[in-house]
């Protein structure tokens, strides 16, 4: 998947989070919960922890600029989605659905072989992360193995 495609992505993404952080605000605990969880796990990746940090700083601002941000068309917006932690805050289905829909209007063609979908149904599965898993599964986390 292009650059130019992930980020189309990540902003529908980031969009519809946005959404629902509007209606349910309660929802900032998943994003809070998913980077304590990711300093854990990179602890020894400096990179990531800044990034996790600048995350937590902006989790005490408004829920508007939150929002802003996450819906955002600028640099600093794409820059933050890189690294949303809002994973989990739509359903795998949701997110599946915009980059199947995404990819049908870019014709790319969705990759071949065994996919995270199926795994999904198979067994209990979640996104932690916007990033594209065939490119960084870091950020997916299957659970009940």
């Amino acid at each position: 998947m292009g650059h130019e495609l992930q980020d189309r992505i990540s902003l529908e993404l980031g969009t519809r989070v946005a959404g629902r952080l509007r209606h349910s605000p309660e929802l900032l605990e998943v994003a809070r919960q998913n980077l304590a969880r990711w300093s854990r796990l990179n602890a020894n990746s400096p990179s990531l922890l800044r990034c996790y940090d600048e995350w937590r700083e902006i989790l005490t601002r408004p829920l508007d600029q939150i929002c802003a941000l996450l819906s955002a068309e600028t640099e600093e917006g794409q820059r933050l989605r890189q690294n949303s932690p809002f994973a989990g805050v739509l359903p795998a289905s949701e997110v599946w659905e915009i980059k199947a829909q995404r990819r049908r209007v870019g014709n790319i063609p969705a990759k071949t072989g065994p996919s995270l979908h199926a795994l999904a149904k198979d067994k209990a599965a979640r996104f932690v992360g916007v990033s594209d898993l065939a490119t960084n599964p870091k950020h997916f986390e299957v659970f009940g193995q």
